[in-house]
């Protein structure tokens, strides 16, 4: 009977073993053969359990990243300042490369409208969508009226008059203007700060109503309308 009771615990073992170099999830997690998703550490911010097609495996975000079920940034890790860890353990500190303070972040440009994204230690330059400036406190590209220490005229390329007049006048308290360069966009004033406003796809802006029209009713904008189209789909 004893040797019997061994034998069953050898074979256990080794068909436990087997089961896992297959890649048959241990509990608690179920890791169907076609499959991808994650589990959360109990204790560490920056780690996870990836279920791949029936593998599971042990997995750590990049320096800078957290564990987050929906991604974001890289696998299954999003930018520390965009999740909750809760009470679990902080996250790690910096990893620092040039250019970079954390081998994954989003950090400001030596100017308003670009940023830096790094990415595994290496720095790279983005540009915000014109007529926008980079805000380092939510992240995110900003109306520069908003973001300190950025010159929303500079960056607009419009002053806004010191008194609105004729259509403009319509749409007090915030005025509006036709671009002087691009009949695609218009400028919004507000608090007589200039905020550019991009129209969609194939519009323009008529000089009769100072709103964005199907370009076809806009005949004075069609082309550049058609043209900003082709250049916005690539």
């Amino acid at each position: 009977m004893a040797v019997l009771f061994l034998i069953s615990v050898v074979v256990l073992a080794v068909h436990s073993a087997a089961s896992l170099e297959i890649g048959v999830a241990p509990a608690p997690y179920n890791c169907p053969p076609v499959s991808y998703h994650a589990w959360e550490d109990p204790n560490e911010c920056d780690r996870y359990v990836r279920c791949e097609n029936g593998t599971v495996t042990d997995a750590q975000c990049p320096n800078g990243l957290v564990f987050s079920p929906t991604g974001g940034a890289y696998d299954f890790c999003d930018f520390n300042w965009r999740v909750d860890c809760g009470k679990k353990r902080s996250v790690p500190p910096p990893v620092s490369s040039p250019g970079c303070y954390y081998q994954w972040g989003l950090y400001p440009a030596d100017n308003c409208v670009q940023y830096v994204r790094c990415e595994f230690g290496t720095p790279y330059v983005k540009d915000c969508e014109p007529g926008l400036a980079y805000d380092d406190r939510s992240k995110t590209c900003n109306w520069p009226d908003l973001v300190d220490g950025c010159d929303p005229e500079s960056i607009v390329g419009f002053r806004c008059p010191d008194k609105s007049e004729g259509l403009s006048a319509k749409f007090e308290p915030f005025p509006r203007y036709p671009h002087p360069g691009d009949c695609t966009k218009l400028i919004t004033c507000v608090n007589q700060k200039p905020r550019l406003i991009s129209c969609g796809y194939g519009t323009g802006v008529s000089l009769y109503s100072l709103t964005c029209e199907d370009h076809r009713d806009v005949p004075e904008c069609k082309a550049a309308a058609a043209t900003a189209n082709v250049v916005k789909k690539k």
